[in-house]
């Protein structure tokens, strides 16, 4: 498994051109963690400073459903950032093709990430990659209500 510094990445979870995201954990105590690496072998001064300015900007925020930052690391002539794993799920990977959800629960969903976004954009803050695939969900239960409907809240 690769390392960046003390830390181990275990899988893939999301891939853009500028930016790949791994889950892994901290070598010395085990400790869950996302990893954003920069795309590129050689990353441009602008890209570097982009990365940069996202890492401080995430540290100031003090929203609870925001990632929380834990490190910033040089790695291979650019940046990987070290961010806390609530152990969440892409919204695309909750939501699968031909199964039907609760409807409350997509409500209470659409409501926390509307809250959240409410909140960023208060302090000033706009999200430009929103989607499934960049949305991570803590799916506190996964309850049959009915042929295929499954339930999910916070993020």
């Amino acid at each position: 498994m690769e390392k960046i510094s003390d830390y181990v990445l275990e899988k893939k979870i999301h891939k853009t051109k500028n930016a790949v995201t791994y889950r892994g954990y901290k070598e010395k105590d085990f400790q869950s963690v996302i990893i954003k690496l920069l795309n590129t072998l050689h990353s441009t001064p602008s890209e570097i400073a982009q990365f940069r300015q996202e890492y401080e900007l995430i540290q100031r925020l003090d929203i609870g459903s925001v990632v929380k930052t834990i490190d910033i690391i040089h790695y291979k002539g650019g940046l990987a950032l070290i961010l806390e794993d609530f152990d969440g799920i892409p919204v695309k990977d909750y939501f699968r093709p031909n199964e039907k959800i609760n409807i409350a629960s997509f409500l209470a969903l659409s409501a926390n990430i509307a809250a959240t976004l409410a909140a960023l954009h208060a302090r000033g803050v706009i999200h430009r990659n929103i989607k499934p695939q960049s949305l991570l969900i803590i799916v506190e239960a996964c309850i049959t209500h009915g042929p295929g409907e499954r339930t999910a809240t916070g993020i």
